[in-house]
Order: structure tokens, then sequence, then C-alpha cells
């Protein structure tokens, strides 16, 4: 910890887990503070916080010297994510591979392996019970495959969907086409886009798919 502090000074930003005890903690506060550096009050352990560094042993406490504001931010969203993650599998009991906090729809979205479904949502939905009392938001579990057009079809509506097409562009990136039933695409893609902006995210996360493109087949009326 005397580290920490000392180094404080030259230091862009600090991080600090659970595992620091309270007056340690107090001292790189006010060190912080005094030095006008940020500092992140990371909401898990030192194994965690030393995974989040991709370290195999414990971090306490943690200076950056060298970060910018957007790797701030990144940080910052990587750790939550990691919370999230942790308490997913203290309530379940099974890993989440992923998670996506959906801010427009107040929602947490986990991604689970496949085959999980059933242990993730628990008798009755209580671990969905749970999670949600505990975050005060709404969540939701989706299925992973490793097949892109099977993962796509779970992800949107799969009872609307009549099939998933992959092809390659001109520029050599991946597309993704999805053919829904007649009058349902507005189900698929959902309110303002909201579905077809989480495939597209898990798409190119996931499978370097750059572009999903949700068609529904036209109708030809003859005249009589």
């Amino acid at each position: 910890m005397k580290q920490i502090t000392s180094t404080i000074k030259d230091s862009k930003l600090v991080i600090i887990s659970k595992s620091v005890p309270v007056l340690s903690a107090k001292k790189i506060e006010k060190a912080a503070q005094d030095n006008n550096v940020p500092l992140i009050h990371f909401n898990d352990t030192s194994i965690m916080l030393g995974k989040l560094c991709g370290s195999p042993f414990r971090v306490s406490a943690i200076s950056l010297s060298a970060v910018s504001s957007t790797n701030i931010q990144a940080i910052i969203k990587e750790s939550d994510q990691i919370r999230l993650i942790s308490l997913f599998q203290k309530i379940t009991k099974t890993t989440a591979r992923d998670c996506l906090d959906d801010e427009k729809q107040n929602k947490i979205i986990f991604v689970v392996n496949e085959g999980k479904m059933g242990l993730a949502i628990g008798k009755g939905g209580s671990n969905i019970k749970s999670l949600q009392n505990i975050l005060k938001r709404n969540v939701e579990l989706v299925e992973y495959f490793d097949e892109p057009t099977k993962f796509l079809k779970n992800v949107l509506n799969p009872k609307f969907i009549n099939e998933v097409k992959l092809d390659t562009k001109q520029d050599g990136s991946s597309q993704a086409t999805v053919i829904v039933d007649q009058g349902k695409k507005g189900l698929v893609v959902g309110r303002e886009g909201r579905n077809a902006e989480r495939a597209r995210l898990f798409a190119k996360r996931y499978f370097n798919i750059s572009t999903v493109q949700i068609t529904s087949p036209t109708v030809t009326q003859l005249e009589m």
C-alpha cells in the first residue's frame, strides 16, 4: 500500500478493491484527492481485480501512470461487467460468458452457455427474481450457440424467423440476412430497433459479422 500512495502523484488513475483494509483505503483516497487523481472503488476482491488486470495473482490496489480518459471509461465498464458476472455466478451457480447493460430498456442481458439456461433461470425463475431484486433492474438471459445462425435466431425471436443466411460482401466482411415472417418484422426488430441493435452487437463481438439485415418476403397481390 505504501508503494501505491508514494506513486499516486504521478498516476492518472487509481483502482482499489474491497480487499484493501479500511484504514489503508482511506489513506489512498486522501492521497488521490490531494493530487487530483481519479479513484475507482472496484466492488469486488483482489482476486477479481487481478483477473481484470490480466494477472494470476491477487491485486488489492493498482495505480496507472499512463491511461487516457477513454481507457479509464473502458476500465470502469469492464470492472462493472466483471462484478455483474461474479454476482450472476454466485446466485445461479453457473457461469455467464458475457453480459450487456442495456440502459435504454433498464435491462441487464446475460449470455449463458448452451444447455445451462435451466440452471441459470432456477426453479420457477427464482434466480432471475433474485438478480432483479439485487440489481433493481430487469434481467434477461440469452443462450449462446457456437453456430452463428442458431445464435442470431435465439437472440431475436426464433418463432418468427424463417431463415438466417450468411454471406461474404465484396469487401471481405461477413453479413447475416435474417428472413422473418411477413408482418412480423416489427416484432423482431423491436421498439426503436433495439432487438436488431443487440443482435448486431453480439454478431460482431462473437462472430465478426459486420452487418445484420432483417427482412421479410414481400407478398405479390394478383389483380383479378
